[in-house]
């Protein structure tokens, strides 16, 4: 009997068709084959459960691995500062694209394209970072930061683009700039990132916090046991604030807005008083009990 076979082979994604005309088969062939048939029927047969406990067994060898994976894919505290370095330098490589009369020359539209231009060469960043989490809380919130003003960043570009306010740009460019040098420094300062060329940044943020401290005097009644616990307790559960002196400056206040903030205490207004405490100490005792499975 002739049979007409129709033979599909996928060859760098083009499919090629074509058909094969097989001999005739003889009497003895098809017994043959109706015998093999039977007893390839009756083998699998017999070897069913032992298939199933065998692909049970690398279902969870698979789920081991994909999970395995998937840990290998959450950023550590290191990576992420080698990362974000990385990031920014590849910011700054776009910066010299232009230089300051040209941009002086710009539109309004072709200045704010040109400061897109430089924000897109941080998505990478971006799209691995802004939904990343880490067991060391103030890089936590550091990364976080750094990805609120990218997107801040974003948005207010595709803002301009659909309703032309300049201004409106500017004033959000200008927010997210400023707490990019923060995060920047920061980073710097505590972790040793090897950030290079920042000096313009320190400056900023030096004057920033001059123009704005009011940390001596927004705790200035506290006695000085109680800011010592309540500095203790920040750099306990990861918001280092610096040495426990019992002095309530800038980098106590600032650990105390980002524990209210990433913990959802409102008003977070880094006011020391028995309620922060008690909410301090119940964090640390949490985050102690923890169990890592």
């Amino acid at each position: 009997m002739n049979m007409k076979i129709a033979a599909v082979i996928m060859a760098a994604g083009v499919t090629v068709v074509w058909p094969v005309v097989a001999e005739t088969a003889s009497a003895e062939a098809v017994a043959a084959e109706a015998s093999a048939d039977g007893g390839a029927a009756a083998s699998g047969a017999a070897a069913a459960d032992s298939g199933d406990a065998a692909d049970s067994g690398d279902a969870v060898a698979s789920d081991d691995a994909a999970a395995s994976a998937v840990a290998a894919t959450v950023p550590t505290t290191d990576e992420f500062l080698v990362d974000v370095v990385s990031s920014y330098d590849a910011r700054r490589a776009r910066m010299e694209t232009y230089t300051n009369q040209e941009l002086n020359e710009m539109t309004d539209k072709e200045y704010i394209e040109a400061h897109l231009y430089y924000a897109e060469a941080e998505e990478w960043f971006f799209d691995r970072y802004r939904d990343a989490s880490f067991d060391d809380l103030n890089i936590q919130y550091l990364c976080g930061k750094y990805c609120d003003c990218l997107e801040l960043e974003y948005s207010c570009c595709e803002d301009y683009f659909e309703d032309k306010d300049y201004i409106a740009w500017s004033t959000a460019w200008g927010k997210a700039s400023d707490m990019r040098a923060a995060v920047i420094v920061e980073l710097t300062d505590l972790y040793k990132a090897a950030f290079t060329d920042i000096d313009d940044l320190k400056e900023k943020v030096a004057s920033a916090e001059s123009a704005s401290d009011t940390s001596e005097t927004r705790n200035s009644g506290v006695d000085r046991a109680t800011v010592q616990k309540v500095q203790q307790l920040l750099n306990d559960i990861g918001f280092l604030c610096g040495a426990a002196d019992g002095a309530a400056g800038k980098m106590t206040l600032s650990s105390i807005i980002r524990f209210q903030e990433v913990y959802g205490y409102e008003p977070a207004d880094g006011i020391i008083d028995d309620e922060l405490v008690s909410q301090l100490e119940e964090a640390l005792a949490v985050k102690q009990n923890e169990v890592v499975f």
